[in-house]
């Protein structure tokens, strides 16, 4: 919870969104390595089911390995698409922070507020349907997010008003906004 200026009440909105921002980093490039290692992991035993498959003459077998790898092999370059997105975008926030560029920040945010807009449906969509915790865990989730992303807002707007104020303070200083 953010409160005037502050994350937690006790440490400051950049600080806050810094932390997030590390452990965002080196999520999304763990997720993007486990999915490409488990692309390659999926097409080898792919190879070897459906040799085997071969060898038998066993076509029930054949038939179920040629759809889980047809799926798999559709799958998992989305996946590993997906991760490297929010890898980019995690190391842009990162350097936005670094830097205390309110623009680099901002395309963070927007990113998350599209990303929030296809998993509150979703989220929706999975406790009303499914049932069970899946979909609760989801939302809850969500509602998490959402003040991560409150967290981002508020450091945007702060860098916004920095440059703000040095370039009303003293006109004569150029302050770059990049």
């Amino acid at each position: 919870m953010c409160y005037k200026g502050k994350c937690l009440y006790c440490i400051e909105v950049e600080t806050g969104a810094l932390i997030y921002a590390i452990l965002n980093v080196m999520c999304s490039a763990l997720g993007t390595v486990m999915s490409i290692g488990t692309l390659i992991y999926i097409n080898v035993m792919y190879h070897e089911v459906v040799h085997k498959a071969d060898l038998e003459g066993n076509e029930q077998l054949m038939e179920g390995a040629l759809i889980f790898g047809l799926a798999a092999n559709i799958v998992m370059p989305i996946l590993i698409v997906s991760c490297s997105i929010a890898f980019g975008f995690a190391v842009c926030l990162i350097v936005g922070l670094c830097k205390r560029n309110a623009n680099y920040v901002k395309a963070f945010y927007i990113y998350g507020l599209l990303k929030m807009m296809l998993a509150v449906p979703a989220a929706f969509y999975m406790a009303l349907q499914i049932g069970g915790p899946q979909g609760l865990l989801l939302l809850f989730g969500c509602t998490i997010y959402s003040m991560i992303l409150m967290m981002i807002r508020m450091t945007y707007k702060k860098f916004e008003n920095e440059v703000a104020y040095n370039t009303f303070s003293n006109p004569l200083t150029v302050v770059s906004k990049y």
